[in-house]
């Protein structure tokens, strides 16, 4: 039997060794931490938890692939919500601002912190988006 050895039980290590699992391999999986998740993990402390990364799910057809090919269907299988706001940041003067889908609620957010910043948010959305399609097309 192929064996393989996966450093870091991320969400990368552990759809990896999932991968290689199913395609006859012995697979380690060797993590750092006390528990895998990597971006995606959480930290308890003193009775609350705090996620560490990922909360939001970008990039969903990219999930929706690489679980349909583990044999997992993302719609039926998985339960997802939807937040509105998608989050809210917290500042240390007592302001704070909700990231929101809704174009008219984020103008008037960015427009109050700095005039003439959401044509520049919308530019660096588009570029984003941008460099994306080119990560993932051929």
């Amino acid at each position: 039997m192929k064996k393989a050895v996966i450093i870091g039980a991320g969400v990368g290590g552990i759809a990896t060794a999932a991968f290689l699992a199913q395609n006859g391999y012995a697979v380690e999986v060797y993590e750092k931490n006390a528990n895998p998740g990597g971006r995606c993990g959480q930290l308890i402390q003193e009775g609350h938890r705090f996620d560490l990364g990922a909360t939001i799910l970008l990039m969903p057809s990219l999930y929706r692939k690489v679980l349909s090919e583990l044999g997992i269907d993302l719609e039926k299988d998985l339960e997802t919500t939807s937040l509105e706001p998608v989050y809210k940041l917290f500042f240390s003067d007592g302001s704070d601002f909700a990231f929101t889908r809704n174009p008219e609620k984020m103008k008037a957010q960015l427009e109050a912190i700095e005039p003439g910043s959401f044509p520049k948010f919308q530019e660096y959305v588009k570029e984003g988006y941008e460099f994306f399609n080119l990560s993932i097309n051929d």
